[in-house]
C-alpha cells in the first residue's frame, strides 16, 4: 500500500492552495499510475479507492500527520477518470468529536468525476 500511496504523491507536483471552494490540490496521473494496473488493461480508469485515497493523502499532508478514514458517506462516482488529465482535488475540513468531517470533490477537465465525505481519524500507529 505505501508504495501505492508513494506513487500518489508523486502525481501532484503542486502544493495545496487555499480558494474560496476550500483547499485544492492538482494532480495528473500518467498511464504509468500503479492505480491503472489491471484497471483496465489498454483503458485505464481511476479506482474510486484511489479517489478516496487522493484525500486521505492530501489532508494528512496539510495537517502534517497520518489519517485513517472511518466512514465514507453521500459518495457518487459520476465520471470515468482516465490517465494523463487534470485532476482537481478540493475539500473543506471540520474537526468534530468523531474526527475530521471533509466534503470531497474530485474534478476531471473542469467537470464533476465524484464528491463524497469522509469521516478521518488521526492515525496513532
Amino acid at each position: 500500500m505505501n508504495t501505492l500511496v508513494n506513487d500518489i504523491q508523486t502525481c501532484s507536483h503542486q502544493p495545496t492552495r487555499k480558494t474560496d471552494r476550500g483547499r485544492e490540490k492538482e494532480y495528473i496521473f500518467p498511464q504509468s499510475f500503479l492505480g491503472f494496473q489491471g484497471h483496465f488493461p489498454g483503458k485505464p480508469v481511476l479506482p474510486a479507492v484511489v479517489q478516496i485515497m487522493i484525500f486521505r493523502e492530501s489532508i494528512a499532508e496539510e495537517l502534517a500527520r497520518p489519517l485513517e478514514i472511518v466512514k465514507v458517506t453521500r459518495a457518487k462516482f459520476l465520471k470515468v477518470i482516465g490517465a494523463d488529465v487534470s485532476v482537481t482535488a478540493t475539500w473543506t475540513l471540520k474537526e468534530t468529536d468523531e474526527g475530521f468531517l471533509c466534503k470531497c470533490l474530485l474534478e476531471s477537465e473542469g467537470e464533476r468525476a465524484s464528491s463524497f465525505n469522509l469521516t478521518l481519524i488521526a492515525n496513532t500507529e
